[in-house]
């Protein structure tokens, strides 16, 4: 039989010891050695892996860097796109900015169109309008050169008549020297052609063969209102129109016309010299007038 061995408390820590210390030695050798035999880093094996580790990495960081570029490219793409709308955007924006500056001035462009049109439109009409004037004028001219041609030989021909007229009525004066109606011709016909002073005295001389004859104290007051002597033409005017009133009837038409005409020259020589007709006293004339008047009709 076997023996087995008793125990000895005294020997008991020690033992215990020497077992803890074989077995950290034993862990130790087995943490090192294990470890160093099954190390993949070690022989061709790690030296290949690790190459391929390291080509690994590089890829990697061609493919981190491959994609980095390509999205900052598409980063910078996006801005583009970007800068290109907003581009985009101001250019139609100038264009409808253009084209509303467009439509105004082709609207201003169609107003102008029109005034401009409606200004050759008005300048025709009055080139149309003073062409026509320029016509009626130059006919107007015309006419009157026409007019005054045959005023001129009228008056021509008055005065040769007139000549004439003088002429036979100073053969027949010669004849009968104290023909009132004579002298009232000559100073008529000598009034005509303007000789105010031979008129005025074949008309005094008519006065005196013949004191009733209105027409030559009328036509006296006409010839000193051509030589502009006011208080004569009104007074022999006044004259006139005072013995018509007296001598005229409501029934002589004739006469009552030649009272207007006497009226309306003292009017009109009144304005004219301002003189009124009233501030002359015919009173006494006219009854003197009046009493040789009565005589006559006696």
């Amino acid at each position: 039989m076997k023996k087995v061995p008793q125990y000895n408390p005294s020997f008991y820590p020690l033992g215990f010891v020497l077992r803890l210390l074989s077995f950290v030695a034993i862990f130790v050798f087995l943490a090192g050695v294990v470890p160093v035999l099954g190390d993949e880093n070690s022989g061709p094996a790690a030296v290949d892996k690790k190459k391929a580790e390291e080509a690994w990495r590089k890829e990697q960081a061609e493919r981190e860097r491959i994609l980095a570029e390509r999205e900052k490219e598409i980063e910078s793409r996006k801005q583009d796109e970007e800068r290109w709308a907003r581009e985009e955007e101001i250019r139609r924006r100038e264009v409808a900015i253009r084209e509303d500056e467009l439509g105004r001035l082709m609207d201003a462009d169609k107003d102008q169109i029109k005034r401009i049109v409606e200004r050759k439109r008005i300048v025709r009409e009055r080139e149309d309008a003073f062409q026509e004037k320029i016509e009626r004028l130059e006919s107007q001219v015309r006419e009157r050169a026409e007019n005054k041609k045959k005023r001129e030989e009228n008056a021509e021909r008055k005065v040769e008549s007139l000549r004439s007229r003088i002429a036979s009525a100073q053969e027949a004066l010669e004849k009968t020297p104290n023909d009132s109606e004579l002298y009232w011709l000559l100073g008529t016909y000598h009034l005509d052609l303007g000789l105010q002073d031979e008129a005025i005295r074949y008309f005094s001389r008519t006065i005196e063969l013949s004191p009733g004859n209105f027409g030559a104290y009328y036509n006296m007051g006409l010839a000193y209102d051509q030589k502009n002597d006011g208080p004569q033409a009104v007074l022999n005017m006044k004259k006139a129109e005072q013995m018509l009133l007296v001598t005229t009837r409501s029934w002589e038409k004739e006469r009552v016309k030649w009272v207007a005409r006497s009226r309306k020259n003292l009017r009109r020589m009144s304005k004219k010299y301002k003189i009124a007709p009233d501030q002359f006293n015919l009173d006494g004339w006219l009854s003197q007038f009046s009493t040789e008047l009565l005589w006559s009709a006696k």
